[in-house]
């Protein structure tokens, strides 16, 4: 039935988006640049495209329950990270950095909510 339809959409595009949000850390390492760079950028563009895409399925680009679901719940809720970003700005506190990680959790909060605002907008807009 649909609830069997959603939970394998939700898991797939949840296995998906995990996997890419990793791909994303690997490719940070390569760079050599701090984890949280890493976490930042899913977490602000996941965000972002959350904004857009629930803009566009509710009008420009109909989709079904199931489909919408899986990509926003379950896509880009693996993408995104609250956890990582607690753990990390936690760390940094542990560390003794609070200067850092209270920066980067005001950071953090501002740009993804001001991410999802711009895709809202420009969800609406398009």
């Amino acid at each position: 039935g649909i609830v069997v339809e959603v939970a394998l959409a939700v898991g797939l595009g949840g296995a998906t988006g995990a996997i890419l949000r990793w791909q994303v850390g690997v490719f940070m390492s390569y760079l050599s640049a701090p984890a949280f760079w890493g976490t930042l950028a899913v977490n602000l563009a996941g965000l972002f495209l959350v904004g857009l895409l629930l803009m566009w399925f509710q009008g420009k680009l109909p989709i079904n329950d199931v489909l919408r679901t899986g990509i926003v719940v379950g896509l880009l809720g693996g993408f995104t990270t609250y956890s990582a970003f607690s753990m990390e700005a936690v760390n940094m506190m542990m560390a003794g950095f609070y200067g850092r990680a209270s920066a980067y959790v005001v950071v953090t909060v501002a740009v993804c909510l001001m991410g999802t605002w711009a895709g809202v907008m420009l969800g609406r807009s398009v």
